[in-house]
């Protein structure tokens, strides 16, 4: 065998536990110890490949490492779950659905640019920036008695639901005034999405590990989504409105049918906990960031990993797609926000210092004109998708972790430590 370079090794750590016992078991090693969980399991794994070289050969013999032509066993894939019919059928349609809403954006984008006129559209962002600087606090509501950990606006604009780490979703009105709460979690809640088409429905995740869907109109519970191992982080709709994705501390995301409540398959390929995710808006890839400090933006109709995103030196706990198709935004625990243009893959196209501290929660606004960032640094931020520039910069007396943009683009929120939602906008 070639000489073995221990990153090549440790990207091909399994993240299951089920699969770092099969593999312990496979290089004739105990398969647990008494009182190892299971990071420490797969810490013994990844110790032990480091420091023996043999087992390193058989490691790379399992799974396919050491061929001559440096190719993975199955085709250059790097991590890969078997699926079923299910799996097969949404595939198809999550290739036909998108390749439809890729072929609609690109002929919009060819037409705007073929006849957009530079000098009126450059007057025109200028005066919509000015704008932006009428933005000013208009109010703030406690939330409950523990820290806002997750906003977001139903698509109708009727409810602004509120995660809070007591284990409860409160639902707001645009006045912020308490209309319903949502149980469910033992836990913290950490993620919440509405459902693109039907309006009432609202999907929640927490410590436990469960994600819930909630109809906000009864505060009944009408399904659970039950198979991560540890806290769900974030979540999200796929655009259809058919799937919903997860991200978990359990080291994977996973892909769910919601309309049978069934999970499609679970992607490995993090080494640390999966903390944040976002799907492109035509549907057929999703960007998923860990507290590894790397993206990986994958292929839905393939599930293949086809972009590696490296240039963070700490977790990623943010990110949002503008609506151009290409162009991914990315906050990390480094306080950098950064600009990836996936038809350029190797590095980020702008590096944005606008924060001192972890940047904890990206939206960028429906009309693709502006983007708020939050922060540790307790700081606010609405920048311009033109420059990156900051136009405005609001300060919280705590950290924030959370924002989030109304349908209408004319009213922002953000929430933090000091369990408030605090309401934004122009009142012009």
């Amino acid at each position: 065998m070639s000489e073995l370079e221990f990153k090549d090794v440790l990207r091909r750590v399994p993240t299951i536990d089920e699969d770092v016992r099969r593999m312990l078991q496979a290089l004739g090693e105990p398969q647990t110890y008494f009182g190892e969980d299971k990071a420490d399991r797969r810490e013994r794994l990844v110790d032990l490949l480091a420091r023996d070289e043999g087992l390193r050969a058989r490691f790379a013999d399992i799974t396919g490492l050491d061929r001559e032509d440096g190719s993975d066993a199955d085709g250059d894939e790097e991590f890969y779950t078997p699926g079923g019919e299910e799996l097969y059928q949404a595939r198809v349609f999550l290739a036909n659905y998108s390749l439809a809403r890729a072929r609609d954006r690109i002929k919009s984008q060819t037409e705007y640019y073929q006849n957009h006129r530079p000098v009126e559209v450059l007057q025109e962002r200028r005066k919509y920036n000015e704008s932006l600087k009428h933005i000013a606090a208009q109010g703030s509501q406690v939330v409950s008695d523990r820290c806002t950990s997750v906003l977001r606006y139903s698509n109708d604009q009727r409810y602004l639901a509120c995660g809070s780490w007591d284990g409860k979703t409160y639902l707001m009105n645009q006045q912020l005034e308490r209309l319903a709460v949502l149980d469910g979690h033992e836990e913290k809640v950490g993620g919440i999405d509405w459902h693109p088409q039907v309006t009432s429905v609202v999907a929640t995740s927490g410590g436990e590990g469960l994600v819930l869907l909630h109809n906000a109109d009864t505060q009944a519970v009408v399904a659970t989504l039950q198979g991560h191992e540890q806290r769900v982080a974030r979540i999200q709709f796929h655009p259809s409105g058919r799937f919903l994705a997860s991200s978990s501390f359990d080291l994977t995301w996973r892909f769910w049918d919601v309309e049978t409540n069934k999970e499609l398959y679970y992607q490995e390929g993090h080494s640390k906990e999966v903390f944040t995710l976002a799907h492109q808006p035509d549907g057929s890839l999703l960007a998923s960031g860990g507290l590894d400090g790397i993206g990986h933006i994958w292929d839905l109709r393939t599930g293949k990993s086809i972009m590696v995103m490296e240039d963070h030196v700490k977790g990623i706990y943010a990110m949002d797609w503008r609506k151009n198709g290409f162009e991914l935004l990315t906050g990390g625990g480094d306080a950098n926000l950064k600009v990836w243009d996936i038809r350029n893959n190797r590095k980020p196209k702008q590096n944005i210092v606008a924060h001192k501290k972890l940047i904890s929660d990206i939206k960028v606004s429906g009309n693709d004109k502006f983007m708020v960032t939050t922060s540790y640094d307790g700081n606010l931020n609405i920048l311009s998708c033109d420059n990156w520039l900051v136009i405005k910069q609001f300060k919280a007396p705590e950290k924030l972790m959370c924002c989030d943009i109304a349908p209408d683009d004319q009213t922002i929120v953000s929430g933090g430590w000091d369990r408030c939602v605090n309401l934004y906008n122009s009142n012009l």
